[in-house]
């Protein structure tokens, strides 16, 4: 993974300059990391939210899932407390809303394998759309196992991100849930070339039509043309979408990324890129099926935030002909390890409107002087606010605007290219969350 110091990051007039387009490489195209089910994770402590999606288990004739054979004692396996997950350190046993429950523990990455006939093999999901901060390892579907899915009774076979490596993703058996909102409806995720290449992505709640909530993700320099970047391929942040959805944790939220072939960070979403342009073409998308947006958000990595005149600061700039002309209002502007030279201490309190939540989140890409700087910048005399230490260095926030700052590095296993999606994972439940005493900033 890649850490880079903001030395390489900007000139004197705000533009990246071409250290950073040489040095930055936003791996778009990304690979499948290698080596990890052989190893053996830490144990997790025994303590687990529980999810909104939480219930009891029945199938469709009411009587209750029968407990499969597979997997006893160890991941995946049927248990009534953790003393039935006989095989695993620091285990726990999944209840609420899982069939039978299910034995797991806590992972940063990699989880064990047993070997036993009757066993499948594991897989560190994110543990976020269980009210988790790491991983908890979950049984891989397996057809030869339990057939005829692959899964136990009461759970379904789907594509679940990594832990701290979402690039990476492995079909396993989570919870069967009821569709909510729009019975019969599927995820859509349809093509929307723009500026380069594209995509739209409309959850199945949506199906019905009705007014929805978008985030717009914008990706970093893109040397390789890659046709994705964290949206129907490479990070795949739909299906950590999915997964918030379906335990409750978000409302229905659809996700746009406008993918553009462009290697410097001094053009990148430059000219060939107008916001109005984009959303002019996913509205016609979403009238067509519908759908009316509710709020409009935009995110961006790296490059996206490299240059005062493009990207995330031409959004910012252009905030009047976007609202209400596309949707009520600007809900979040996120900005995921980009630059933090002074050329942009001013730029975000003088284009961030008022009541707009505006959050950092820096990994790699500044020291923690320029980072001082840059959010005493922003934020003024910042208070910090309760974060997960074991992700987090620092989190700082506005004293009265819904404004703030993350602060993580290679220590807490952020780095560079995964700082999209650990922004996905901790502001877009905060944000988008169907619990409204949480806030991103607070």
């Amino acid at each position: 993974m890649l850490a880079l110091g903001l030395a390489a990051c900007t000139t004197g007039n705000g533009d990246a300059d071409a250290s950073l387009d040489a040095a930055v490489d936003s791996r778009d195209g990304g690979e499948l990391e290698a080596g990890f089910d052989a190893a053996t994770d830490g144990a997790g402590d025994a303590s687990l939210d529980a999810s909104p999606a939480d219930a009891d288990v029945t199938m469709d004739s009411g009587t209750p899932a029968a407990p499969s054979p597979a997997n006893l004692g160890w991941i995946g396996g049927a248990c009534a407390d953790a003393s039935a997950c006989t095989d695993l350190g620091g285990a726990e046993c999944l209840r609420g809303g899982f069939a039978n429950g299910a034995c797991t523990q806590e992972c940063t990455g990699i989880c064990p394998d047993r070997g036993e006939p009757t066993d499948t093999l594991s897989f560190c999901v994110d543990g976020a759309p269980y009210g988790r901060s790491r991983g908890l390892c979950f049984a891989r579907c397996d057809r030869a196992v339990l057939p005829p899915t692959g899964c136990p009774e009461g759970y379904v076979c789907a594509p679940r991100n990594r832990f701290g490596s979402p690039r990476t993703s492995v079909d396993v058996c989570v919870p069967e849930r009821v569709a909510m909102g729009c019975p019969g409806g599927v995820d859509e995720l349809i093509d929307l070339p723009y500026p380069d290449r594209g995509a739209l992505w409309v959850p199945r709640e949506a199906a019905c039509g009705g007014d929805f909530d978008l985030l717009v993700m914008l990706h970093g320099i893109n040397p390789s043309s890659a046709t994705h970047s964290s949206l129907g391929g490479g990070r795949n942040l739909q299906q950590l979408a999915r997964a918030l959805l379906d335990e409750g944790r978000i409302t229905p939220l659809i996700l746009a990324e406008p993918v553009h072939f462009q290697a410097s960070s001094s053009r990148l979403y430059g000219a060939e890129y107008d916001p109005v342009e984009h959303l002019s073409r996913i509205t016609s998308e979403l009238e067509a099926r519908g759908i009316r947006l509710s709020s409009i958000s935009f995110s961006g990595h790296s490059g996206a935030g490299c240059n005062r005149d493009n990207g995330l600061y031409k959004v910012l700039e252009m905030q009047d002909a976007l609202v209400p002309r596309f949707a009520p209002s600007f809900r979040l502007v996120g900005f995921a390890d980009v630059c933090y030279g002074p050329a942009y201490h001013a730029e975000i309190p003088t284009r961030t409107g008022r009541g707009l939540t505006l959050v950092n989140m820096l990994a790699t890409m500044a020291t923690d002087t320029e980072a001082d700087a840059f959010e005493a910048a922003f934020l003024g005399s910042a208070t910090a606010f309760d974060c997960d230490p074991r992700s987090w260095r620092s989190c700082r926030r506005h004293a009265s605007e819904r404004w703030c700052s993350y602060r993580g590095d290679l220590s807490t296993g952020i780095d560079h290219d995964t700082a999209p999606y650990w922004f996905f994972r901790e502001v877009v439940p905060r944000v988008f969350g169907t619990d409204p005493a949480r806030e991103a900033c607070r």
